[in-house]
């Protein structure tokens, strides 16, 4: 299968595709071919991820994957400790991002994906370092004048006044607050609020779980505290001062049997279920595996309830959510890890459980599930697909559920969500996560 390009690092550094080494002119690069190949075998890598740069006649090899980029040659033994340097690597920069330690990140990462890999990370930046840290790449590092857009750096120009004691409020002087009570009423002498709703929620689970959310707006003047520390973002303000509040809808996991069955979906729900097989995923018990999947199952099997889709689509975007991390053999940031796992789709004949039209739209949904929204349109050229708009409005919807599940790990930002019935499922999504035995109610009813 061909290797697709998620962004223009690749042609931008000139790299040749491993795939495609045999037609360079050079005897010194196809003499090293074999012995390559064959530590790729050893070391079950996958030779997609190697490519050939002929600028570079020191080490003209590389290894570029989601994080890593790293040079070497096959001559002086550069092949014996290769492995072992890009676990290294992939090890440290995955730790750097569990910390939120973006700063060693930077420091860690090669200088010239580093551009690209700050633009993927940006969302998951705390608001306060937006800015320093986008300063501190933009003057050290020289790469970045031909990656980021003006539209990037616009956006985060934005965020030059947040800090940790003040959140940052919009060009009127607003900041969007939630907070959570059993009624309205409650909240005239609420002085409490929060900056994003997931802490809303957390409140909420933590202390009243009959309680609902609410969203409001305060002007940044009558914050009279403000702490971001621990990603708490709680503000203490005068609830007089608080306008425009709004109950916010919201499915529970206290619900969610009554509302599947009314809606025969709970059928559905396990008749995809059972096709989920254990032995498909490197680690079952990880995070990005069995359990992961059946709860993008299910938010998958929600929104397409909840934007009507027909059968064949609803179809369409369960079988991916069934099939979509069985390539993943790392926990860690991995942009491509799509492409591994439709191509362990195909590997293992199981199209067997794929509808017989839109396999096409399927493979598009799987392979670039992982890859940020403007990488996918990039790539919209090498599939054959027969309603574009139709393609991304499922590819959208099945993101939302993905991407409600990142309360796992503590990493979902509510403000990429894209469709409306994702924000109902905001509080399910922390739910689910914390009652994995919400199977057993779905299997009570009769």
């Amino acid at each position: 299968m061909e290797k697709i390009n998620f962004d223009s690092f690749i042609s931008r550094n000139g790299l040749i595709p491993l795939t495609e080494a045999e037609l360079i002119p050079d005897d010194n690069i196809k003499l090293s071919l074999p012995e390559l190949h064959n530590f790729i075998t050893i070391s079950e890598f996958n030779a997609d991820d190697f490519y050939v740069n002929i600028s570079n006649q020191e080490k003209p090899f590389c290894y570029y994957k989601g994080t890593v980029f790293l040079e070497f040659a096959i001559t002086n033994n550069g092949l014996a400790d290769l492995k072992q340097r890009i676990i290294a690597i992939e090890n440290h920069l995955n730790k750097a991002v569990a910390d939120r330690d973006f700063a060693k990140f930077l420091k860690i990462v090669d200088p010239r994906l580093a551009p690209d890999l700050f633009m993927e990370v940006f969302s998951f930046i705390p608001d306060q370092d937006k800015y320093p840290l986008f300063m501190h790449i933009l003057n050290d590092n020289q790469y970045c004048k031909d990656v980021f857009s003006s539209e990037f750096i616009s956006k985060a120009s934005l965020y030059k006044n947040a800090c940790e004691k003040m959140p940052l409020a919009d060009k009127w002087g607003y900041v969007k607050i939630f907070t959570c009570a059993s009624k309205i009423e409650e909240l005239e002498n609420q002085t409490v609020w929060y900056t994003k709703i997931d802490n809303a929620i957390k409140r909420m689970m933590s202390t009243n779980p009959k309680a609902e959310i609410f969203q409001a707006l305060v002007n940044i003047r009558d914050i009279k505290s403000y702490s971001a520390k621990q990603n708490d973002n709680k503000a203490t303000l005068d609830p007089l001062r608080v306008i425009k509040i709004n109950h916010m809808e919201m499915i529970k996991i206290s619900e969610l049997p009554a509302l599947m069955q009314t809606h025969d979906l709970i059928g559905w729900y396990f008749y995809y279920a059972r096709q989920i097989k254990s032995d498909w995923f490197h680690n079952p018990q990880g995070i990005h595996a069995l359990s992961h999947t059946k709860r993008v199952l299910l938010l998958a099997l929600l929104l397409a309830h909840f934007e009507q889709l027909s059968d064949k689509d609803r179809d369409l975007i369960c079988e991916a959510a069934v099939f979509h991390d069985i390539g993943r053999i790392t926990d860690g940031y991995d942009t491509s890890h799509g492409i591994a796992s439709y191509r362990k789709l195909v590997a293992k004949g199981l199209q067997k459980f794929l509808p017989a039209e839109g396999q096409e739209t399927i493979r598009f949904i799987i392979e670039l599930h992982a890859v940020a929204d403007k990488a996918a349109l990039k790539q919209l050229n090498k599939y054959d697909l027969n309603d574009i708009d139709h393609t991304l409005k499922l590819y959208n919807i099945f993101k939302d559920a993905d991407g409600l599940d990142r309360v796992r790990i503590n990493d979902l930002n509510p403000e990429y969500l894209r469709s409306p019935g994702a924000h109902k499922l905001l509080l399910l999504a922390h739910q689910l996560f914390l009652n994995p035995e919400y199977e057993e109610l779905l299997l009570r009813l009769p």
